[in-house]
């Protein structure tokens, strides 16, 4: 949540979907995030959407690991953004140790189970990859990084 919040700022809503089919909203969007914090590990919320009064971000979205039968057993952030100017949002996301992978698409996002997250099985070269970024190993703090046309180690 972390890096969501560091993307999109303070929501203007939060819409949740709850473990037992539900949906609900956060009461008060600037205390969001200790309360999402506690209903995540209760286990009460599976998904969370942030709608923002920004005009380059859309929306943000947590998903809970396995959501919806997926087979990826981390925590998946989603963030839409409504302008061409990606790189800023992407440079910030690389900054984050948390993170074990990050993808900038095009269009739709790159659809990821676990056995997607080693850098041979990474979908490096799936169409609407713009830039993806894997961590080189279990507690490593560098990034592989593969674009487009390059691709780059960072430590």
């Amino acid at each position: 949540m972390d890096a969501m919040f560091s993307l999109i700022g303070t929501p203007i809503a939060i819409e949740t979907e709850l473990l037992s089919g539900g949906a609900g909203t956060c009461p008060d969007a600037q205390d969001a995030f200790d309360f999402l914090s506690e209903k995540f590990t209760d286990g009460e919320i599976v998904a969370v959407t942030f709608r923002t009064g920004s005009e380059a971000v859309r929306y943000g979205l947590i998903l809970r690991p396995r959501y919806g039968g997926q087979k990826l057993s981390s925590w998946l952030g989603t963030v839409e953004l409504t302008t061409e100017d990606w790189r800023q949002y992407w440079d910030a996301l690389l900054r984050f140790e948390a993170l074990a992978f990050v993808c900038a698409s095009d269009e739709e996002g790159v659809a990821l189970t676990d056995c997607d997250l080693t850098l041979t099985s990474f979908p490096w070269d799936e169409r609407q990859m713009l830039a993806g970024a894997l961590r080189t190993g279990e507690g490593v703090t560098g990034w592989v990084i593969k674009e487009r046309t390059t691709t780059r180690t960072v430590l």
